[in-house]
């Protein structure tokens, strides 16, 4: 059997491994600069958006914090959750699902089968996960706290009530989600980037079509040009 599977999944049903995570990438590429590259292709079934990233798929795996040998962590996956190493991958694209909301939001990982002692040597979240700091350093005053719930919360009212309920229920059935088979495959190949709605150009990303601004500047970083096309395929830069 495969050591991993690539699957869809809601971003915003993975969880954190770590408490704190850096501002920049191993090659020191922005964190939060990286939100424009990720773009935006039409869903299908229980998705209306998948997410295409400029790096490879995060590796998630199915896991029980606390549980320390493979026998307790196989009874542990009955009541577990979907956890990344990848940490800093996973802030962008919660970053770019929760832009996105209500929006029902998917995009393509690879599920372990097995964490391989990674998770329990890397693991130090307070929180199981749910949030995360990210800073120059963990005890730097710049750093801040991303919670996905926080910023899909409403502050003046309910952008439609029904879809945000349905993205909800995604969200809490991928949670609960207990055996890799149950999650959708993942497309054989994508098929290009294309807008979210008719009459959107190509190549499309989050950052464009939200409006969100990654920069405190307000400023487009160079990665990206006019139209805010990935100039090249930056997948082995972003390392964790």
């Amino acid at each position: 059997m495969s050591m991993c599977e690539e699957k869809l999944i809601s971003p915003l049903a993975l969880r954190f491994s770590q408490e704190h995570i850096r501002k920049t990438f191993r090659d020191g590429r922005s964190v939060d600069d990286s939100l424009w590259l990720v773009k935006v292709s039409p869903g299908s079934d229980m998705y209306d958006v998948i997410l295409e990233t400029p790096f490879p798929p995060i590796e998630i795996v199915r896991w029980q914090p606390g549980k320390r040998d493979d026998s307790a962590q196989q009874e542990s996956e009955s009541y577990g959750h979907w956890f990344t190493v990848d940490n800093r991958r996973l802030y962008v694209l919660q970053r770019a699902a929760a832009a996105l909301w209500p929006k029902k939001v998917g995009v393509a990982v690879e599920v372990l089968h097995s964490d391989l002692g990674e998770m329990r040597k890397k693991y130090d979240s307070s929180t199981e996960g749910r949030m995360v700091s990210i800073g120059s350093s963990s005890h730097c005053s710049d750093a801040t706290i991303w919670n996905w719930w926080s910023a899909v919360s409403p502050t003046s009212g309910h952008l439609n009530i029904q879809e945000e309920h349905s993205a909800m229920s995604l969200v809490a059935d991928q949670d609960a989600v207990q055996t890799v088979p149950s999650l959708p495959n993942a497309p054989l190949a994508s098929t290009g980037y294309l807008g979210l709605l008719d009459g959107l150009p190509p190549g499309l990303t989050v950052g464009l079509l939200t409006g969100v601004d990654s920069q405190p500047s307000g400023k487009r970083p160079a990665k990206c040009n006019n139209n805010g096309r990935k100039l090249k395929f930056l997948g082995q830069g972003f390392k964790e």
